[in-house]
């Protein structure tokens, strides 16, 4: 993967950020989803971000059950 510039974050409504806990390994976790699966560094990006942005608005580190990725 080439590095070819900067990655913004999905931006969250300061209103609905419940706790930050865990938004660095739902960050990893989004992210390596795609990396082990040869994405595009873009891609990869996303899904961390995506991930990261969920998991703010829930308490604790729990998964909503009816989460559903948004791709690209």
């Amino acid at each position: 993967m080439t590095y070819t510039g900067s990655f913004l974050p999905e931006q969250v409504d300061e209103s609905l950020i419940i706790d930050t806990n865990a938004a660095g390994d739902a960050f990893a976790g989004g992210f390596l989803s795609k990396f082990v699966r040869k994405q595009p560094l873009s891609q990869c990006m996303h899904a961390g971000h995506w991930a990261a942005s969920q998991i703010i608005q829930t308490r604790g580190c729990k998964i909503p059950d009816d989460i559903v990725y948004e791709e690209m």
